[in-house]
């Protein structure tokens, strides 16, 4: 999919793939982006390389006071799996930014541009991601926000309903109008860390503004004669390499 946004031989389909994209990053936006690019140089030598959300010296993009000590003063023994605490900077769109400065043929403004009509004007809710909805019912309720703009009407959407989530269309108008810094140093990024501070969490500016992309080499196994390609550690990319690895010695069609 990320590929094929920054291909110029493919206009309408980069379009739909980076709406496509953008509007499931709805339900990760914390995470940052992971993903992996060939490229070939004007004497047709191709390059693979890996782009992960990172922090310089930290893991991907937490609050520089997330400390095991500040932890271990809040009485918690181990990381929370959920809540203000469990949030890092959001890397998606510094991902986007990298990856079209280096590759792209069209500016960040097109790119995102069908997903802003997308999340301005809805999509159908497809099956997964309704149960998925459903099963995390009471955790999107718990929290008044979340459920105004997760839950309308007070439910989660059913497959095939139409969901729309104009909040978020008017950040990628931002981002679309501003780029990265929109997300990095300007209103974004104050919208988040001031609702993250009344919520006791630890993001502040200077997180925001750190945050940036690294390129990085990635690891790779031949499976059946394919080369699969996955990030390398702190993700777990590796795991699926290693799932690949074992499956080899089946007969799967057995």
């Amino acid at each position: 999919v990320v590929v094929a946004v920054f291909d110029s031989g493919f206009p309408n389909l980069a379009h739909e793939a980076f709406a496509t994209m953008t509007i499931a990053a709805e339900r990760d936006f914390v995470r940052g982006l992971d993903t992996v690019r060939e490229s070939s140089d004007a004497h047709g030598t191709n390059t693979l390389s890996a782009l992960g959300g990172f922090a310089p010296g930290r893991l991907i993009g937490p609050a520089y006071a997330a400390t095991p000590e500040e932890f271990a003063k809040r009485g918690l023994k181990e990381m929370p799996g959920n809540g203000p605490l469990s949030v890092d900077v959001p890397g998606v769109v510094e991902g986007w930014h990298q990856l079209l400065t280096r590759f792209g043929t069209i500016s960040m403004a097109r790119a995102v541009a069908p997903a802003i009509h997308y999340a301005r004007d809805g999509f159908p809710v497809a099956e997964l991601m309704a149960n998925e909805w459903k099963d995390n019912e009471k955790r999107l309720a718990a929290d008044s926000a979340t459920a105004q703009t997760f839950l309308p009407s007070g439910k989660p959407p059913a497959h095939g309903e139409i969901f729309a989530n104009p909040r978020l269309a008017r950040s990628l108008e931002l981002v679309a109008k501003e780029g990265r810094g929109a997300f990095y140093t300007g209103a974004i990024a104050h919208a988040i860390v001031a609702d993250m501070k009344a919520r006791n969490g630890l993001l502040e500016m200077r997180d925001f503004a750190d945050h940036k992309a690294d390129w990085v080499e990635p690891i790779s196994t031949n499976y059946r004669g394919y080369d699969v390609l996955e990030m390398p550690p702190s993700t777990q990319g590796f795991v699926a390499l290693e799932m690949l690895n074992l499956m080899e010695g089946f007969d799967v069609k057995a």
